[in-house]
């Protein structure tokens, strides 16, 4: 299914087992299965319920019936408003139940939300996530870690500063909602010095026959996401009491 530096991921069946005498066997369930390399990655947070073989590790989890969302919208283009507020709200949701558990995903991407058999969709790939919050001081950690890709990078880590790692979150949930609003990136990151220049000029040019239909609402999230400074940008609990989410409802279109 999909392949990375540390890991594979494929689809598996599992098979429960069955007594001579229990009727038809049951239909297989369809999983995901993680592979880890560990002769590649030795992180071991990943090794609880998990089954281990020599050098690999496999994780079982729920199948993405109908993949990522960087693979829907290559295939569909950019989505509807009313589906870019739905699936926007339900990443939301989920990182704000992350913050507020102290943990930053710091890996926020297309290709890590996944979209399920009934149009919902899920975060995934927490290889980079972290606590925010020494536990023996309480006092929050800045993270200095380079993470994820640099086209969904907030500035300051482009700038290799320290950084708050929930308000990078931040911006990459902004990167990725201007994606499925225009099917494109908001930012060219070939060239890092040109990338951060135009992060913090605030060049960010939505398509003419986007801007016209879009709501001024949306582009406004995308923007107060798209915040260059941190301490400006928008936290998770303000995005969730924005007026475009009084209409995040079932009408998915």
């Amino acid at each position: 299914m999909a392949k990375g530096t540390f890991a594979t991921v494929l689809r598996a069946k599992f098979y429960e087992s069955k007594s001579p005498g229990d009727g038809p066997t049951p239909k297989p369930t369809e999983l995901a299965c993680k592979i880890i390399d560990q002769s590649k990655s030795k992180d071991e947070q990943f090794l609880q319920n998990i089954m281990r073989r020599n050098n690999r590790v496999f994780i079982f989890l729920q199948l993405a019936e109908r993949g990522d969302l960087l693979t829907f919208i290559r295939k569909h283009g950019a989505l509807p408003e009313n589906r870019t507020r739905f699936w926007f709200y339900q990443m939301a949701d989920a990182v704000r139940y992350l913050h507020r558990q102290d943990i930053a995903h710091r890996d926020l991407k297309c290709e890590n939300i996944l979209i399920s058999a009934n149009m919902n969709v899920k975060l995934s790939d927490f290889g980079f996530a972290r606590t925010c919050t020494d536990p023996s001081s309480g006092a929050a950690i800045m993270s200095k870690t380079f993470c994820g890709s640099a086209a969904y990078a907030a500035p300051e880590i482009i700038s290799t500063t320290p950084y708050n790692p929930k308000m990078a979150d931040l911006w990459s949930l902004g990167v990725v909602l201007f994606i499925m609003l225009n099917g494109t990136m908001p930012f060219d990151e070939k060239n890092l010095k040109k990338l951060l220049r135009n992060q913090l000029g605030r060049h960010i040019q939505f398509r003419p026959e986007v801007e016209k239909v879009c709501s001024l609402e949306a582009i406004r999230m995308v923007r107060s996401l798209l915040e260059p400074d941190p301490i400006d940008r928008i936290n998770i609990e303000e995005v969730m009491e924005e007026p475009w989410r009084a209409s995040a409802v079932a009408n998915k279109n």
